[in-house]
């Protein structure tokens, strides 16, 4: 989901600050929950993308 952030708009410029983001976003109505989907991430960021497990934090 697209995301604008303006709380601290005024270090924008500097290394680590932007004002918009795409936000990872999942949905579902009873098919499964936290404990599953966190698999299911977790096999899409390593898996599909070729994420390094190493590199991910929470």
């Amino acid at each position: 989901q697209p995301s604008i952030r303006l709380g601290d708009i005024e270090l924008v410029g500097d290394t680590s600050h932007t004002t918009f983001f795409e936000m990872l976003g999942n949905w579902s109505l009873g098919d499964y929950f936290k404990k599953e989907q966190l698999g299911y991430f977790f096999e899409f960021l390593t898996k599909e993308l070729g994420l390094k497990k190493e590199k991910l934090f929470v």
